[in-house]
């Protein structure tokens, strides 16, 4: 659940009837409070009265600390008054009983290169935030991708590893060197090594922006021209808007198979364990146990030729591994079909697999059925 978009316009500045809008400034007796009654009220409908049992996080604004968004109220700097709003909503969950329904996430800023506003959250918020993240793009050059992306969750996680809190990259993708590199079949590759990065490098959990193109409200719904605005569609997901007009908007991109590949094959809900791998010459390898029980093992091929590999396991598993292949070559995107099928079957795997990906290929072997 978002608390709030921006900071600190949210606080103080959200009805369409204010009337002269430039006359609006934030108090910071009042608005605090109110806010963080709103916060409070609404997790209670949504948790105690509606009973929705899949709200688990509760993310305290977007950007607030390196996108400034409205008035910072006199007396205080933004990073000060971020903090006042952060505690009253804590104050509030904790005096209505729903302090331990939920994580907070926060800062949710990003800083690559120096991480200084995970930093400054931990020193001035740590009895507030359960789980420090922030954002992330264009971290790296593509001939390097993973090493980028690597350094960064690095980076970030030992700037608050003192805490034992988790780390979360909770927006990143690429721009560079325009959003057409999003549309193109290679993105997914770009996506794997980005995830493989993540998890190797310590990171709970990742969510890329965005999943989906999206049509904004006001006051963006005519943005245009900059940012992958177009006409008010954010085109920075990995499906289209259905009403666009782009050709076959109902078909997904390309790169969305690589993700609902990793997505589905990586994780799992009953809490998923990483097993220590390692990486070969542009050879990227990840293992993990979803739902406690099962195997997947993802490869990575970050050259542009095609690679023969063997993967050799620590102990044998006398187990059946589905590959399932994400070719940026070959990929077809069509509006009925969201998941790629297994292509082969490795049976009765004890300690090795012998096996060949295609340039920029990404494979998962997998027991889940």
């Amino acid at each position: 659940m978002q608390a709030g978009w921006w900071f600190t316009k949210d606080t103080y500045f959200h009805s369409p009837d204010l009337g002269d809008k430039d006359s609006i400034r934030p108090n910071s007796e009042t608005d605090p409070d109110r806010f963080a009654y709103c916060v409070k009220e609404s997790i209670h409908q949504l948790i105690n009265v509606k009973g929705y049992t899949n709200i688990k996080y509760l993310i305290l604004f977007t950007e607030p600390l390196n996108y400034k968004s409205g008035i910072v109220p006199e007396g205080f700097t933004q990073e000060e008054y971020y903090g006042k709003v952060c505690r009253k909503i804590q104050e509030e969950l904790v005096n209505a009983g729903l302090r331990d329904k939920i994580k907070i996430v926060g800062p949710n800023s990003g800083s690559t290169r120096n991480g200084q506003w995970v930093g400054w959250a931990k020193n001035n918020l740590d009895d507030v935030i359960d789980i420090y993240s922030w954002h992330a793009y264009n971290a790296t050059r593509w001939d390097r991708e993973y090493g980028g992306w690597k350094e960064i969750v690095e980076l970030g996680k030992n700037k608050i590893i003192e805490t034992g809190k988790p780390f979360w990259i909770d927006e990143y993708g690429s721009g560079i060197p325009n959003e057409l590199i999003r549309t193109e079949p290679d993105y997914g590759n770009y996506i794997a090594q980005c995830i493989a990065a993540f998890i190797k490098s310590g990171a709970q959990t990742s969510l890329i922006w965005l999943l989906m193109d999206q049509q904004y409200v006001d006051p963006l719904e005519n943005a245009d021209g900059s940012d992958a605005f177009h006409n008010g569609v954010h085109r920075w997901g990995l499906t289209k808007w259905p009403h666009d007009s782009l050709p076959d908007a109902k078909n997904p991109y390309p790169a969305y198979y690589a993700f609902s590949m990793l997505s589905k094959y990586l994780g799992g809900r009953n809490g998923t364990k990483v097993f220590k791998t390692t990486n070969d010459d542009s050879l990227y390898i990840v293992a993990t146990q979803p739902n406690g029980k099962e195997l997947s093992i993802m490869i990575v091929n970050a050259s542009h030729s095609s690679q023969k590999f063997e993967i050799k396991l620590a102990e044998s598993i006398n187990s059946t591994l589905r590959r399932h292949l994400y070719d940026p070559q070959k990929i077809k995107a069509n509006e009925d079909k969201y998941n790629i099928d297994y292509v082969r079957e490795f049976k009765n795997v004890h300690s090795n697999i012998l096996d060949e990906l295609p340039s920029r290929g990404v494979a998962i072997y997998t027991t889940m059925k």
